[in-house]
């Protein structure tokens, strides 16, 4: 069976160094013969909706699927660096079908894949209705599913969204996710089909809020968990020769968005989203560019501190998880297929060894004070005396990942702070408000600076004495050297994130009129009995209409009412902040009522 490469995009809102392996699933489960056909319906005609397919079949049709073998059907995704096959089967699943055919079709994509115990279940009614969906908040274009059934160890279903092929390259996202199982970086991937795959389900763990890491004792946590996935993956010479990935991807975005802009070419509409109009962005873009790489005195500079970085690191790809109570996906010998596991309940998972995250008098003592551009302030420097309880902070979603400077991760990190992804009316807003003071910004770069990956306590850089924490102040001028560096880069390279995400708005939203964009794609299936099938499909919007007669799968929620276009102007506001705080360009160059949306971020450079 051919393999189908798919080149599409998510922004997760939306797995880590302390998960299991990747490990793929054994294709000998069904090398013996062929799986029963999957039956997929189109959805009544009488449901309004977004996602419509033409047929030249009747209504109902089979998807064949042809048995996997390492010499057909595998996927070898990094065959230079890792011997690790991927699951494969051709099957789109179509989650505006009803609950229960939906149901059944995602259970036969499952067993195509030979997932571990779900293989065994049979399509009977009783099964498809013991079989229960959630769907996920904080996802902003794939629609990510919790699946379980009785008290088998759930799935994670995501399905990728539409208007996104031009976005993500889902053949680097596999070689990616192989590589993180190298490094016993990642949930498991359990297997991939047409427009989404299955991966582990994290049970039992607990998503940071807004709130959470925000905390000075959470804050440094983060810090040492990106440090050791900066210096734990490492990057072949070539991927480091191509330079950050920020802007290799705005420079392929910035293609996309001027095709849209085609229909939009009116500068009084560009500037509502844009502040200013597309040529006028699309050229301070580049000017940009120039000017941070003389900075650094050239891209060799640039290209020598290149790391792998998530890219993403908001609080929603942000867990709480103990790897020790997870439970085991492989099947015991002679299980039928009714046997059940063990789960407890997520309303019972108990504190994680004890830890609380919220440590109220470093946070009181933090916010305490306060840095001025005068050097003689102090800063207080809180340095943990044990990481004991890091590798129970996880990091999920690497569809972002990529080669980049860690200060462009850390800089993305803290711009993350200014938004509340679950706020029912704002989740658009950029709140600079929240951005990070210089105190929060410092507690987390001297965390990252100082710490040694693999160390479990730090390397006594300071003679503390108390138990679990020490706190030093120290003036603006007397700050490790390494820590004014980073604060600076982070200023730097800040709008570049804002540049990235306010592309990736445009993008994902489609088209700037009302309307949305409409993106068709046409590709043929064989039927079981050889029979061809030509499939058109017709997507509007990245966030299919919800099938309203399923109970908690397919609740709306603030991930379908997510404005991007607005969500494009705070971004477009850091931007033309940054810029004209750099000289890039000036306020005069904003029209009049254009103004009031420049976000003016702290970029005060830290010196010595």
């Amino acid at each position: 069976m051919s393999i189908d490469r798919h080149r599409k995009f998510q922004r997760g809102r939306r797995s880590t160094p302390s998960s299991p392996a990747l490990i793929p699933v054994s294709s000998a489960s069904l090398s013996s013969g062929i799986p029963p056909p999957l039956t997929v319906r189109r959805r009544s005609s009488s449901r309004g909706g977004r996602y419509r397919r033409r047929r030249s079949s009747s209504s109902v049709r089979s998807i064949h699927f042809e048995p996997i073998s390492s010499s057909s059907a595998s996927l070898v995704v990094d065959e230079n660096a890792l011997d690790s096959d991927l699951n494969f089967v051709k099957a789109t699943l179509d989650n505006t079908l009803p609950a229960d055919y939906f149901k059944e079709d995602l259970l036969s994509v499952a067993k195509s894949l030979g997932i571990s115990k779900w293989r065994k279940l049979k399509s009977s009614k009783d099964t498809l209705a013991r079989i229960h969906l959630v769907r996920l908040s904080g996802a902003l274009t794939n629609c990510i599913y919790k699946v379980s059934y009785k008290n088998y160890y759930p799935l994670l279903l995501r399905i990728y969204g539409a208007n996104v092929d031009e976005l993500i390259d889902r053949e680097n996202e596999l070689r990616t996710l192989a590589r993180l199982s190298s490094q016993n970086i990642g949930p498991k991937l359990l297997g991939c089909f047409t427009n989404g795959r299955f991966e582990e389900f994290l049970n039992n763990s607990i998503t940071l809020t807004k709130d959470q890491i925000r905390d000075g004792k959470v804050s440094r946590m983060i810090a040492r968990r990106m440090k050791q996935l900066h210096y734990g993956v490492p990057l072949s010479p070539d991927e480091v020769s191509q330079g950050p990935q920020v802007w290799t991807t705005i420079t392929k975005w910035v293609k996309v968005v001027d095709r849209i802009m085609n229909d939009a070419k009116d500068p009084s509409i560009q500037k509502q989203f844009l502040i200013v109009d597309w040529p006028t962005f699309k050229e301070l873009i580049f000017k940009y560019h120039d000017w941070l790489y003389e900075r650094y005195g050239g891209e060799s500079n640039v290209d020598s501190s290149i790391k792998f970085c998530h890219n993403d690191t908001q609080y929603g790809n942000l867990l709480f998880y103990n790897k020790y109570d997870r439970l085991p996906m492989e099947e015991d010998e002679g299980e039928g297929e009714e046997s059940e596991m063990d789960v407890t309940a997520e309303s019972d998972i108990p504190p994680i060894g004890g830890f609380t995250p919220i440590d109220s008098d470093l946070v009181t003592k933090t916010a305490a004070m306060s840095i001025t551009s005068s050097s003689s302030a102090t800063l207080p420097l809180v340095v943990d005396l044990n990481f004991e309880h890091d590798k129970s902070l996880v990091v999920i979603d690497f569809e972002y990942s990529g080669p980049n400077v860690p200060a462009y991760d850390i800089t993305n990190h803290f711009c993350e702070w200014m938004y509340d992804y679950h706020d029912v009316n704002y989740s658009y807003r950029t709140n600079e408000a929240k951005y990070p003071s210089r105190e929060e910004r410092v507690n987390f770069l001297n965390s990252y600076v100082n710490f040694v990956p693999g160390s479990a306590t730090p390397h006594g850089y300071f003679n503390a004495t108390t138990r679990s924490s020490s706190v030093v102040n120290l003036r603006e001028i007397d700050l490790p050297p390494r820590v004014v560096r980073l604060f600076n880069e982070t200023i730097l390279w800040r709008a570049s994130s804002a540049i990235l995400w306010a592309l990736w708005g445009i993008i994902n939203k489609g088209t700037i009129e009302d309307a949305p964009l409409k993106k068709t794609s046409t590709y043929t299936e064989t039927g079981p009995k050889g029979e061809t099938y030509n499939i058109t499909v017709e997507s509007h919007d990245s966030s299919p209409e919800p099938n309203s007669s399923d109970e908690d799968m397919l609740d709306q929620n603030t991930d379908d009412k997510f404005d991007h276009i607005k969500y494009v102007l705070g971004k477009a506001g850091v931007v033309i902040g940054d810029l004209i705080q750099f000289g890039l360009v000036k306020s005069s160059d904003v029209d009049d009522d254009m103004r009031s949306k420049v976000k003016y971020l702290d970029g005060e450079f830290l010196h010595q």
